[in-house]
C-alpha cells in the first residue's frame, strides 16, 4: 500500500521563513537547486518551486544564529525538511515544499517554519488558464481536468443580481 501524499499550498522563491534560533529574524527562500519548474508567475521565469533540496545557508540565511545568549554566530543552516509534497518528485530529485512544511537545522537545532509561501496574487486569469499546458497541469494537479474548467465572468452571466 502506498503512503498518501500531503496537500497544501506550494512554496516558491521569495517565501518568508522563520527560525527559532534567529532571534525573531525572518529570511526569504532562495531556490538554488532547480530552475526548471515555476509557479504563479505570469512570465514563468521568476518563481521557481522550492523543494526539500533547499537545505543550506545559500537557500535560507537568517543572518545570525542565537542558540544561547553568549554564543551568537553567523547562520550555518543545514536543514532537513519534513511534511513536503511526497507525491511529486522534480527533476532535481526533490519534493516540493508546502506552506505547512518544517525543517530542523542540524547546525544548532533550530526549527524552521514557513510564514508565507511566496506565491503572489489572487489566482489565475482567463488568459492564463487558456495558455496552460494540459499535460503538465494534469501531472501537477491530476484532480482537475483542465478541459472541463470554464472561466465565468459573473457580470456577463448576470449572476450577481438577486
Amino acid at each position: 500500500m502506498t503512503k498518501p501524499g500531503k496537500s497544501g499550498i506550494l512554496v516558491c522563491k521569495g517565501a518568508t521563513c522563520a527560525c527559532t534560533m534567529a532571534g525573531g529574524a525572518t529570511a526569504m527562500m532562495q531556490v538554488i537547486t532547480q530552475m526548471k519548474h515555476y509557479i504563479n508567475d505570469s512570465e514563468g521565469s521568476q518563481k521557481p518551486i522550492a523543494t526539500d533540496k533547499e537545505k543550506t545557508v545559500a537557500s535560507l540565511n537568517f543572518g545570525t544564529c542565537k542558540p544561547g545568549t553568549n554564543s551568537a554566530h553567523p547562520c550555518t543552516a543545514q536543514l532537513e525538511w519534513k511534511d513536503f509534497y511526497e507525491s511529486v518528485e522534480l527533476e532535481n530529485g526533490g519534493n516540493p515544499l508546502l506552506h505547512s512544511s518544517t525543517a530542523k537545522c542540524s547546525s544548532d537545532g533550530g526549527t524552521i517554519t514557513i510564514l508565507n509561501h511566496g506565491q503572489s496574487g489572487g489566482g489565475a486569469t482567463a488568459s492564463q488558464i487558456e495558455e496552460v499546458d494540459e499535460n503538465i497541469h494534469s501531472q501537477i494537479n491530476p484532480m482537475v481536468r483542465l478541459g472541463e474548467v470554464k472561466y465565468i465572468n459573473l457580470e456577463d452571466e448576470n449572476l450577481l443580481e438577486g
